[in-house]
């Protein structure tokens, strides 16, 4: 038995040396936690622009502009319904020259749309171009009137005539531009009032014989009428003549001389002031139109059916020729002296009439607005002397309130500033106190014995 645990004892001591000789064993480390893997870097993600459409392979299409052809076209088709277009192609005017003709011809019932409007001025402008005006010289301005109080001035009270509220009324007839009518006769109104103390105030007729019924109805106390005006006044309301212009006789001069046309009878009266004036035929440049004959089936331009010079005596002469102007001839009314001239000037009529020289007239100006007027249009006969126009008075009108009025009207011819003004109106340079019996008495009877009647022709 004692052997037995020896055994084991040697057993154990040898396993035991064995254990301590062997290898110290290599210790297995432990696995380090494994780390999240890093995110591979990716480039952050731009936000993506607008998609940009193709470019197309040819140029966009544009709105189509209206083409010379369009142009053409609407004016063969709309223009040459109405006259010959060797008028139009003769013609030379600026952008708005040529929309002043358009739209006179549609107030005389051309059809137009507002787009074919557009072509067709844009066609005529570009094709009919007017020239460059030379430059000129601007015109010295006058001095300012000078409208003094006169020592004979009145001092109304309210509600008498000429007071504050009740003013004394003058009318114009629209024998020239409206506006150029009515500035010039506010003025002279204003420098009345301050000559006078009676208070003016002015209107402007909407035609000659509308003038004339406001004399005679009183609610004009004078006028500023036309010659046939002036006889139709005497002859119906027995209207008093208390003023006739006086005018320098002739055509004006770029120098601001007076010359005559080599066919006037009266041509050695060029720059003398008269009393009178004459009618004056024109056409334009080249026309072939050298008489009064040569009207016959021709388009003519009268200015207003009551205007003595540019509408009674011309007719009335033609009539006595064996043309009849609403038969024989294409008559229209061009509605003012300056306006007859522009209608020859931009070929709307082949020919028309105007008191002379209503082409270097320095009141109407129509050289100034188109400075090739005396070029394109040529004066080629003159009619008989007509007196001038001048100032009336209502019948029974206090004759304190008509000579005063007289008085600061002749006062203002002397100041060359209140000369000016009134010339501005009418292109008056003078005035000369006469009563009906001087000139128009005369006159009337002289159209009586050639069976003019003067209420017959005078039309609204």
């Amino acid at each position: 038995m004692k052997k037995y645990v020896l055994l084991i004892v040697a057993l154990i001591v040898v396993l035991a040396a064995i254990a301590a000789c062997a290898p110290a064993p290599t210790a297995t480390p432990l696995p380090k936690p494994t780390e999240p893997p890093k995110p591979t870097a990716v480039p952050p993600t731009a936000v993506p622009k607008p998609t940009e459409a193709p470019k197309p392979t040819t140029a966009p299409t544009e709105v189509p502009k209206p083409a010379a052809a369009d142009g053409v076209a609407l004016l063969s088709d709309r223009c040459a319904s109405c006259h010959n277009l060797d008028r139009v192609r003769s013609a030379a005017k600026s952008k708005d020259q040529w929309t002043t003709t358009v739209d006179r011809m549609i107030g005389k019932g051309v059809k137009l749309t507002d787009a074919e409007k557009s072509v067709l001025i844009e066609y005529l402008a570009k094709t009919y171009a007017a020239a460059a005006p030379q430059p000129t010289t601007a015109p010295a301005t006058p001095p300012a009137p000078k409208c003094d109080k006169l020592a004979s001035a009145l001092s109304p009270k309210a509600g008498e005539l000429g007071a504050a509220d009740k003013p004394i009324v003058i009318t114009f007839v629209p024998s020239v531009d409206v506006g150029l009518i009515t500035k010039g006769g506010t003025a002279m109104a204003e420098c009345l009032t301050k000559m006078t103390g009676l208070t003016y105030k002015i209107e402007v007729g909407t035609s000659e014989t509308a003038s004339v019924e406001a004399m005679g109805g009183n609610k004009a106390q004078f006028g500023f009428l036309n010659t046939f005006a002036a006889l139709l006044a005497k002859e119906k309301y027995d209207v008093d003549v208390l003023l006739v212009a006086q005018r320098k006789y002739g055509v004006l001069k770029p120098d601001k001389t007076y010359t005559a046309f080599d066919f006037d009878p009266d041509k050695a009266l060029a720059g003398q002031l008269t009393s009178y004036y004459k009618p004056e035929y024109f056409t334009k440049t080249g026309s072939g139109i050298k008489t009064l004959a040569d009207l016959k089936g021709k388009s003519f331009c009268f200015t207003t059916a009551s205007s003595t010079s540019g509408g009674i005596i011309p007719r009335a002469v033609l009539k006595a020729m064996g043309i009849d102007p609403d038969k024989d001839m294409k008559s229209s009314y061009a509605g003012g002296h300056d306006k007859a001239a522009i209608s020859v000037y931009d070929g709307t009529c082949d020919a028309g009439v105007a008191f002379m020289d209503v082409l270097t007239d320095s009141a109407t100006n129509l050289a100034g607005k188109f400075p090739d007027i005396a070029q394109k249009v040529t004066v080629f006969a003159v009619g008989d002397r007509i007196p001038n126009d001048g100032l009336q008075a209502a019948k029974g009108l206090d004759p304190k309130i008509r000579d005063i009025t007289v008085e600061a009207l002749l006062a203002m011819m002397k100041d060359p500033g209140g000369n000016a003004v009134v010339k501005g109106i009418y292109n008056y340079d003078e005035f000369e106190k006469a009563d009906f019996a001087k000139y128009y008495g005369p006159f009337a009877d002289t159209l009586k014995k050639a069976g003019i009647d003067v209420s017959s022709l005078v039309r609204k």
